[in-house]
């Protein structure tokens, strides 16, 4: 005997293989593979805005250690790299922050902000050295043939970020004003009649 399968049933059968659909295409989603741990090394005592610009021809070669992809910032707080972007998901666990001692020690830098610093008394007294922004972003500078794609950090006290301690803009370093375009995206602003 055959069995008549009611509406009921069909609806059942049809929401399961919705919800089944559904479920391996958030699964497929969130496939996003995991990017390198980091590691920052940054100049002892340094203040102020340091820049890492991705994907320069002449730019330092991509250093790993110990599975770490490791930027070292130079003096002038601005790290040309021929790496790309970093891509991917990565707990903030794997980010590492160090100034680098006279001797070679890696200082390690443990407090970190990625919000706004709040303006207030209370703010400014604070005497930690801590890590600021990390934010990516895109520029185009009517004196440079190609679009630079870089991070930016800010390392200081409150005060010192409130304040502007030594906070460079990316276009006023001379590094930048000399940089190889070479396989860079080209600039519509671009012109080539601007002193760099």
């Amino acid at each position: 005997m055959i069995k008549k399968i009611n509406k009921h049933s069909k609806m059942n059968v049809f929401s399961m293989l919705c919800l089944l659909t559904l479920s391996l295409f958030m699964v497929a989603c969130d496939e996003t593979p995991p990017r390198d741990p980091e590691m920052y090394i940054i100049p002892d005592g340094y203040i102020g805005t340091f820049h890492i610009v991705y994907n320069v021809t002449d730019g330092q070669p991509k250093k790993m250690q110990d599975g770490f992809r490791v930027y070292e910032i130079p003096e002038n707080g601005v790290l040309l790299t021929q790496t790309g972007i970093n891509s991917g998901w990565l707990d903030t666990k794997l980010i590492h922050f160090y100034y680098r001692k006279s001797n070679g020690e890696l200082q390690d830098l443990t407090d970190r902000y990625t919000t706004r610093v709040a303006n207030t008394p209370e703010s400014r007294a604070e005497n930690s050295t801590t890590i600021y922004g990390g934010g990516l972003g895109s520029a185009e500078y009517r004196f440079i043939p190609c679009v630079l794609v870089s991070k930016l950090f800010h390392i200081g006290t409150n005060k010192d970020i409130l304040d502007g301690e030594n906070h460079v803009e990316l276009q006023n370093v001379d590094v930048i004003k000399n940089i190889n375009c070479t396989g860079l995206e080209a600039n519509s602003l671009y012109n080539p009649d601007l002193e760099p």
